[in-house]
């Protein structure tokens, strides 16, 4: 049985978030999703960056990255499929040039 997904109302918070993540390439965490929005004068909490992550996810408008001793969980804007590279030095994850299907 297929599970029907959940109708959310439109949010100025959520589509902020939504912006933020998908003007960078860096796949962010939560935490910095947040800093960004404070320095651009957003009074978003913590809490709701988080709740509405969550959300976006669920649309199918994010992907959420759980990356092996990444500690935090990363995201991405950019819901096509496709490869990441991680940096296991520095942590940073990078969009793959090789389509998912592919490798």
């Amino acid at each position: 049985m297929q599970k029907l997904q959940k109708k959310y109302r439109r949010s100025y918070e959520r589509e902020k978030i939504l912006k933020t993540l998908c003007s960078t390439k860096m796949h962010p965490t939560a935490d910095w999703v947040y800093k960004n929005l404070e320095e651009n004068g957003e009074e978003i909490s913590l809490a709701t960056v988080y709740r509405n992550l969550s959300i976006l996810c669920e649309q199918g408008l994010a992907t959420k990255l759980d990356i092996q001793n990444q500690g935090e969980s990363r995201y991405d804007g950019n819901t096509q499929p496709h490869n990441h590279f991680v940096c296991k030095k520095y942590g940073y994850i990078y969009d793959s040039c090789m389509n998912a299907e592919e490798g």
